[in-house]
């Protein structure tokens, strides 16, 4: 807690911090097998609120990941090789 001049005392902040969140937005792009080039894509953000205990220490944790989608729906692939009937 805080010390010296300009800060508050305990019950204070305790009184402060009752009713309080923190909010956690995510971004999440997620695939739609059944569409295709941006179809495909499914995009959504979702909101969290983690209420902030004046009480307890609470440690809620959360692993957060940052990745890359690469569609190869423009990707030409030849299958000439595997396709091609031999006699």
């Amino acid at each position: 807690m805080c010390k010296g001049e300009g800060c508050e005392d305990e019950e204070d902040i305790r009184k402060w911090l009752a009713g309080k969140f923190i909010i956690l937005l995510t971004n999440e792009i997620k695939f739609n097998p059944n569409g295709f080039h941006e179809e495909s894509k499914i995009m959504e953000s979702n909101i969290r609120y983690i209420p902030v205990s004046s009480q307890v220490r609470q440690i809620i944790p959360y692993k957060l990941l940052q990745t890359h989608l690469v569609l190869q729906d423009y990707d030409v692939i030849e299958l000439d090789s595997l396709t091609a009937a031999t006699e």
